[in-house]
């Protein structure tokens, strides 16, 4: 079944557009990361919220069947002064492809969705090696304007649970002509992080190899009327592309301010997490940088490090 889009405007009005602006800024800082994919469940409608928060409903909904990718998890967030006292739900911040192939972002009650057991059935030393990749150094990011490709030559290309010759899996392929979007490459051993979405709905994530793709000079393209709150597409960039996960290292929360044109997140050293030793005092988080994102433009930077007073734009 296919995304029911009502594009009408949701027009927030104050102070619940208030509540609903800082708790879009506050999820996409704080919000857990995650990788995985899901499916719908409920046998209603289900919303999409711009927050974790039940008092910011979109007027875009998901169906049962839809499949979606999921990036972060967040407890339900709600005023100090609620008098609500059941128990705060679970959220997750999904991103959902349309018959189009326009993507839909925003946040939808978790109880509703239920984890999709990837087909590559990656054997464990293989998932290992395969998150440390994608999370690592060594994975290039591609900018999502620019991540689609298309299977070249006169043969299949398998996936592999891991960017290793011996995580290949001899069951799951795409063929010459078809379409992928790629979101990592590790230039040093010739692999590429894509997902293919299949013509039955099916989300398959895995590792192909580089020298079986070419690209196309296109990219995602994401449906910009569905949440009009002016922090949507910061959130959209740090959950989608600016994933902290597994780097010993998380946002920090900003203020906004209408006389400023930029969000303003700093980027503070995990001393706390399992696996991260940061070189100063473990009870403190120091603050090792700052990613900023342009409000109107979406164009991200963070500082030159040769230069305090200047600002490198990064590609996402």
């Amino acid at each position: 079944m296919s995304l029911r889009l009502c594009f009408i405007l949701f027009l927030f009005t104050s102070p619940l557009y208030a509540s609903c602006h800082n708790d879009v800024i506050d999820a996409a800082a704080n919000a857990s990361y995650v990788h995985k994919i899901q499916q719908v469940t409920a046998s209603d409608r289900v919303y999409l919220y711009s927050a974790p928060n039940v008092q910011c409903r979109l007027n875009t909904f998901l169906v049962n069947g839809d499949p979606v990718q999921v990036f972060r998890e967040a407890t339900e967030y709600r005023d100090p002064h609620s008098t609500r006292h059941s128990v705060p739900q679970q959220y997750n911040y999904i991103s959902f492809r349309d018959a189009q192939g326009l993507f839909v972002t925003g946040w939808v009650q978790a109880s509703q969705l239920l984890d999709v057991t990837s087909p590559l059935n990656a054997p464990t030393g293989c998932q290992k090696q395969s998150d440390i990749a994608f999370q690592g150094q060594e994975a290039l990011h591609v900018s999502h304007e620019k991540n689609h490709y298309q299977v070249s030559g006169a043969r299949h290309a398998w996936f592999y649970s891991a960017p290793s010759p011996e995580c290949i899996n001899k069951k799951i392929f795409v063929i010459p002509g078809d379409r992928v979007s790629v979101q990592r490459q590790i230039i040093k051993n010739g692999f590429s992080y894509a997902t293919y979405y299949a013509q039955d709905r099916q989300i398959i994530q895995g590792w192909l190899k580089t020298d079986q793709l070419v690209a196309k000079n296109s990219g995602d393209q994401f449906r910009e009327n569905v949440d009009t709150d002016s922090a949507a597409k910061a959130a959209r960039i740090l959950s989608l592309f600016m994933s902290l996960q597994g780097q010993c290292h998380f946002y920090e929360s900003t203020e906004d301010s209408d006389k400023d044109d930029t969000f303003d997140f700093p980027i503070r050293e995990d001393h706390q997490s399992e696996g991260c030793i940061g070189a100063g005092d473990p009870e403190t988080a120091p603050v090792v940088g700052r990613l900023y994102i342009n409000k109107k433009t979406a164009r991200v930077y963070i500082d030159d490090p040769e230069d305090d007073d200047k600002r490198i734009e990064v590609e996402y």
